[in-house]
């Protein structure tokens, strides 16, 4: 087992994002403020981004100015839209690693935060990718909350977080292809003239970034290791269970014992902690009850009080 403070020095850190508009660019260089005081260990920081020309340039501007110790790399592309232009950025960063003597490659999207901390992370080096499984309420569709733990401990479940992940950099083929993803995009626009509204996953089967992802990782051969504990994963398949989480990318959900790593998406509202010891999580209308239950007590302690 080796820290990851320990690899830091052979590893490449990753961002990817759409820069669009004055409040995306503002939005990735408070995120990059942020996240200055782990980021800025590595000696290379790239950026893999989309969008319009002249808001990456803005960008770019002021990033060398946040970021002030480490190599900052630009990959700029056109943005081929939601989904599709994820895959593009993500592609962007394993071309450039290539040819580059970087092991390991830490791999985010520019609207997660982590504090140093994330370094004290143990891992085993004789795996090549490191992950948090994408976990919705659809997982548990056909399952049990049990069975699903299961199925994620001895990995038939293996559905990985593209928002944050530690990959080596030692990936022959990866998926989607810049022309696979060309040929997926014109795809899903002739489903989309029939169905306006249809999401690509809809319209095309497995066209999302996760399978795409497990995709590169089996065809790789890759050795994998989740980053959660038994405990840990029960606490997130109870919280998805108990609030019908949709969304499998865990916005807004803290993991205390990764570095605090959260997919902090939507700015200035609460996020939920997941930790190393078992959690309990109410419904909203249990949570309604009790303030009820506490309610009528008051007002009999009211009552009281004024007898």
């Amino acid at each position: 087992m080796i820290s990851l403070k320990n690899i830091v020095s052979k590893s490449l850190i990753a961002f990817v994002d759409t820069l669009e508009d004055t409040r995306s660019v503002s939005r990735a260089w408070e995120f990059a403020k942020y996240n200055s005081a782990w980021v800025e260990e590595f000696d290379t920081v790239v950026y893999s981004v989309n969008g319009d020309k002249e808001y990456i340039e803005g960008f770019r501007l002021e990033i060398d100015n946040i970021l002030r110790k480490p190599k900052v790399e630009i990959l700029e592309s056109e943005n081929l839209g939601h989904t599709f232009g994820t895959f593009d950025n993500d592609r962007k960063i394993f071309d450039y690693s290539k040819d580059k003597d970087y092991e390991y490659i830490w791999k985010f999207s520019n609207d997660t935060i982590a504090q140093t901390s994330i370094f004290d992370i143990q891992i085993d080096e004789s795996k090549d990718f490191f992950y948090i499984n994408n976990i919705g309420y659809a997982a548990l569709t056909d399952t049990t909350k049990k069975q699903l733990a299961a199925n994620i401990k001895d990995q038939s479940y293996f559905y990985p977080q593209t928002n944050y992940y530690i990959i080596k950099n030692k990936i022959s083929n990866w998926h989607p292809s810049y022309q696979e993803t060309i040929d997926l995009k014109s795809k899903f626009q002739e489903k989309y003239k029939e169905n306006p509204g249809i999401t690509p996953w809809e319209a095309i089967q497995n066209c999302d970034c996760e399978s795409f992802l497990a995709k590169t990782i089996k065809e790789n051969n890759l050795q994998t290791s989740h980053l959660l504990s038994d405990i840990e994963t029960e606490n997130i398949i109870n919280f998805v269970y108990t609030y019908k989480v949709g969304d499998g990318s865990h916005k807004n959900i803290m993991y205390n014992n990764i570095g605090g790593l959260c997919h902090y998406h939507i700015i200035n509202h609460p996020v939920a902690n997941i930790l190393t010891t078992k959690q309990t999580f109410i419904t909203e209308e249990e949570y309604v009850e009790q303030k009820k239950e506490n309610g009528k007590t008051n007002d009999k302690l009211i009552l009281d009080n004024n007898t």
